[in-house]
């Protein structure tokens, strides 16, 4: 997607994102037990800010897909430019149920979402600390196309380490996914 400058909420945009066709964008966190979807919008000086932050149960696979595709149908409308600061970064906090940003990264685990046509990608990204943000991550994006509600969150579960294949080959009706899930947890697969 573009690179996550996640420094009290927002990104900055890089040159290789502004070459590439415009998407739709979500992002979740899981950060203190909670699962937080949330909005990505492209401000008008061009910076991806993360916004509107929803708690989803965890154990509902409907509810996060549902969540996801709400988040990317609304994603890039936000057309003011960001203040930034804390405030900008305080939603995410209080959803979080953490008090400051560094007790929100002591454990964050973060995704990018990106929605082309029916193509989505689930990227996965480092936890570096307050200090440094996320990172890439050297793992390969999970990529599904004209997925259901289930198998969304199934993946997003999946993607975040908070379950096994068995749940995603469930939602796919038993179909191998090997082809498309991350390789860190290709172990799983029987």
């Amino acid at each position: 997607m573009f690179k996550r400058l996640l420094n009290l909420g927002f990104a900055k945009q890089t040159e290789s994102h502004i070459s590439k066709p415009e998407g739709e964008y979500a992002g979740c966190y899981f950060v203190n037990g909670r699962l937080i979807i949330h909005t990505v919008s492209k401000t008008t000086a061009g910076i991806a800010l993360a916004e509107n932050p929803t708690i989803v149960p965890i154990g509902d696979r409907q509810a996060i897909g549902s969540a996801v595709l709400q988040a990317l149908s609304v994603s890039g409308t936000n057309t003011t430019d960001a203040i930034g600061g804390i405030s900008q970064f305080a939603p995410f906090l209080k959803a979080a149920g953490v008090r400051s940003y560094k007790a929100f990264m002591t454990d964050a685990i973060c995704l990018d979402i990106e929605k082309r046509d029916n193509n989505f990608t689930i990227s996965r990204w480092e936890n570096e600390g307050a200090r440094n943000g996320f990172a890439p991550s050297s793992e390969r994006p999970c990529e599904l196309t004209d997925p259901t509600i289930d198998l969304l969150g199934a993946y997003i579960l999946y993607a975040l380490g908070l379950t096994n294949c068995e749940a995603v080959l469930a939602a796919m009706g038993g179909i191998d996914p090997t082809a498309t899930l991350p390789p860190r947890n290709r172990s799983d697969i029987s």
